[in-house]
Formats: structure tokens, sequence, C-alpha cells
């Protein structure tokens, strides 16, 4: 899988899984909603005072399992970057553009910029670095090996 296939993945709100690390070294995982933004980017709009958002002033370097549609099968990635925190003022549209984007009730404009204005919502940028394919040739699918069908 390449940066621009897992990219599309992103277009739309995504469920997903952020790990990010801690101070000690160790993985937090959180779920999250990932908007693509412009190029190789993930948006994620979360809580200023989110422990995320520590563990990326900590050490930038994230990851996110993105999951198949479905329950079992389909095509998931695994997306490795570096992430940023942007802070209102300056990331205020990009926030609201991303709850406009993203389907959570009670988080109108209104609501949206005025948690902005007192400093309680942050934008996490992450810039892809590469994107783990889903599942490497030969690998077991449905009960048959892959590799079988080029056969």
């Amino acid at each position: 899988m390449d940066l621009s296939q897992a990219r599309s993945m992103l277009t739309d709100g995504r469920q997903c899984v952020l790990a990010s690390r801690r101070p000690d070294g160790s993985l937090q995982l959180n779920p999250v909603v990932v908007i693509g933004g412009r190029g190789d980017v993930a948006l994620i709009a979360t809580r200023a005072a989110a422990y995320k958002i520590k563990n990326i002033a900590h050490d930038p370097r994230v990851g996110l399992c993105v999951p198949p549609r479905r329950t079992w099968g389909g095509d998931w990635a695994q997306i490795d970057g570096y992430a940023t925190v942007h802070r209102p003022p300056a990331a205020t549209d990009e926030i609201a553009e991303y709850y406009e984007r993203v389907d959570r009730p009670g988080f109108t404009p209104e609501t949206v910029r005025r948690l902005c204005a007192r400093g309680e919502l942050v934008l996490i940028r992450i810039l892809f670095e590469r994107a783990v394919p889903d599942t490497p040739p030969g690998i077991l699918e449905g009960g048959r090996d892959r590799s079988d069908s080029d056969r």
C-alpha cells in the first residue's frame, strides 16, 4: 500500500485508532475520527487537555490504524507519521472545517467556535511518513493463500 492509497481511506471521517507514546515510552491507544487534509496529512480535532496532546508534545511519532469498514476482511492500513498540535486562534478555521466534515452531534459551528475561543479544542496534524501494507503477500485470507490466485 502506498501513501496515496492510505490517504484515500481518510476522506470521510474515518474511525481509527491513534497510537502515541507516553513519556515512559509505553503506547497509548485512542479511538479517534480522522479526516484527510491536503497532501499526505491527516487531521484530528480533540480536547486540548487530552493525554494524547501531552504525549505528542513529548514525542511526535504516531501511528494510525485504519480498520476495515466491515467487521472481518477488507482493506485496512497502518499509517506512521509525525504529529503537530495546532491551537486556536490560528487553528480555529481548520477545527471548524473538521467538525463540518465529521458527524458529531452537538458540535454546531457556534459551539465549535466558542470552545476554540476558550482554548478547549486543538487540531492534530499528522504528516504521513509511510503506510504499511494491510497484508503481506502469501498470508492466508478467507482460508486460502493469496499467492494461490496467481497460479
